[in-house]
């Protein structure tokens, strides 16, 4: 195999890799905030703007709202 051949078939490996590895990391960054914390979802008993303010949340992180029926 000459080397134009080989770098045919690797250059499509590698970008395929390269675009992948981003994608798997940002699902593997993914947190999950439970809204109010140890207290839940309970509309008047928690200051939400206060709870989120010490908070960073990114591109594909959850909110879990726990809540009774």
């Amino acid at each position: 195999m000459d080397l134009y051949s080989r770098f045919s078939v690797l250059l499509p490996l590698v970008f395929g890799l390269s675009a992948l590895v981003p994608c798997l990391l940002h699902t593997a960054l993914a947190e999950t905030f439970i809204v109010g914390d140890s207290q839940g979802w309970v509309v008047g008993s928690v200051n939400y703007t206060a709870w989120a303010a010490g908070k960073t949340f990114h591109v594909g992180d959850k909110l879990l709202f726990n809540y009774l029926k």
